[in-house]
């Protein structure tokens, strides 16, 4: 489908053809009684390292008054190289030969059009159909006419700094539970951390990390337990996390289990959030 957003346009003559595409139709009138054509894809064109397609609308109705459309595309499918959320700010002109004074009527933005994902068309009306069609003001001969395009990608330096929020739910029949089992605890001497086996959740890697004598100002009074993110330092120095987690020390003899549950923020800072003060060591 292909929605037309008309901006505002400013019009000239000139006399040097497009230099980018030009679309000639020997048979006009078919094309509009055509019920199957709504509108004309052209070709593929390359353009300042883009390839595009002019779309021609023989006769679209805006406000009750049928108009002449062209709309300018670049494809997804054409242009594989394009990256995630790629943005394209182009100047377009569209162009439509009178045969009388041999010169093209020239429609150009006045705005450089945008072209993304969500967008990928900007489109002019460039004649009203009864205008066009009237073989006094010359557009169309011997029911023969020409259109034309030309795009200029404006590049500038992306300067501005982006960032992106997801949230992640609880994804079905996917486990967010996991389970370290230490043997041995009291050969853990020390004020030493240890680390459990990395396991995966929502597309990043976790593991436990435990200070059997406590740690910073709880050593010999507490356990000591975090959960931390492994290879935090793979990630950009900005990189953020907001993880709602629970954590709990298992009582082998009754459900009497310790836990507690905190909404942590993750970032390069710090990549490790639980408490000093888990599990009270015995006096």
């Amino acid at each position: 489908m292909i929605i037309i957003i008309v901006m505002e346009v400013a019009t000239s003559w000139r006399k040097e053809a497009p230099a980018h595409y030009l679309l000639k139709i020997d048979t006009f009138s078919s094309v509009v009684s055509s019920i199957k054509i709504q509108y004309y894809e052209s070709c593929v064109f390359e353009a300042c390292g883009y390839k595009w397609r002019l779309y021609l609308f023989p006769k679209t109705t805006n406000n009750e008054i049928p108009y002449v459309y062209l709309s300018l595309g670049i494809s997804e499918h054409d242009n594989n190289h394009l990256p995630p959320n790629w943005e394209i700010n182009a100047m377009v002109r569209f162009f439509v030969y009178n045969h009388q004074k041999d010169k093209y009527l020239t429609i150009q933005y006045r705005k450089l059009c945008r072209f993304h994902e969500i967008n990928k068309f900007c489109a002019s009306n460039c004649l009203p159909y009864d205008t066009f069609i009237n073989p006094i003001n010359g557009y169309l001969r011997n029911d023969s006419c020409v259109f034309g395009v030309e795009v200029f990608v404006h590049i500038v330096k992306d300067q501005a700094k982006r960032e992106t929020l997801s949230m992640i739910s609880k994804q079905p029949n996917v486990p967010n539970t996991f389970t370290w089992k230490i043997v041995n605890f009291s050969e853990l001497t020390g004020n030493s951390r240890h680390f459990s086996h990395v396991f995966p959740y929502a597309g990043y890697q976790w593991k436990f990390q435990i200070y059997p004598n406590g740690y910073v100002g709880w050593e010999g009074k507490s356990v000591s337990l975090f959960l931390t993110l492994h290879d935090a330092d793979k990630y950009s120095s900005d990189w953020k996390m907001y993880v709602r987690h629970k954590l709990r020390i298992r009582n082998q003899v009754s459900a009497n289990h310790k836990e507690m549950t905190w909404n942590s923020k993750f970032c390069a800072a710090n990549s490790s959030w639980g408490w000093h003060n888990f599990l009270p060591l015995p006096i």
